[in-house]
């Protein structure tokens, strides 16, 4: 079955075609968040995970990534596509995340303790990668509003 893919979704996947991403992460707030509240908050999450991976060298290297929100009637989520750090395993760095989530306010801890499904590996194909990034920009508008472009780095 072909899924008929919006503009915006087709604009997305141009733009991010020569980014191999392998980790898709869906970080929940415990309320609904507007995108200003939500984008700060994220900034401080990435702020804090890139120092953890890169210490001093975090001000000059950042995470691959790529983060659209969605509200649900219970609260706000991120779903992310990203680049893990090559020098961390998948276990390591998914504990990283969830520690760095934890600690900020606001943060919802629900989705973090449910079956894993909150972060999973991308597999390193083509059609992985495109499907990935079609599920995540599913309700991404002509405005491109909940495409939080303040926490996207496509290159380093």
């Amino acid at each position: 079955m072909t899924i008929k893919l919006t503009k915006q979704q087709i604009e997305l996947l141009n733009l991010t075609d020569e980014v191999n991403w392998d980790l898709f992460v869906t970080l929940t707030f415990n309320s609904q968040r507007t995108m200003l509240q939500a984008s700060k908050t994220l900034s401080s999450f990435f702020r804090h995970v890139e120092r953890a991976c890169f210490g001093r060298q975090a001000n000059a290297m950042r995470l691959i990534r790529l983060p659209v929100i969605e509200h649900s009637a219970e609260a706000t989520h991120f779903h992310i596509v990203m680049i893990k750090p090559a020098d961390k395993k998948y276990a390591e760095f998914r504990d990283l995340l969830s520690k760095k989530w934890k600690k900020l306010s606001g943060a919802g801890w629900s989705n973090l303790r449910a079956n894993g499904e909150w972060y999973k590996p991308i597999k390193a194909t083509t059609e992985d990668r495109e499907k990935t990034i079609n599920y995540i920009t599913k309700y991404v508008n002509s405005s491109f509003e909940t495409v939080d472009f303040e926490n996207t780095t496509i290159t380093n």
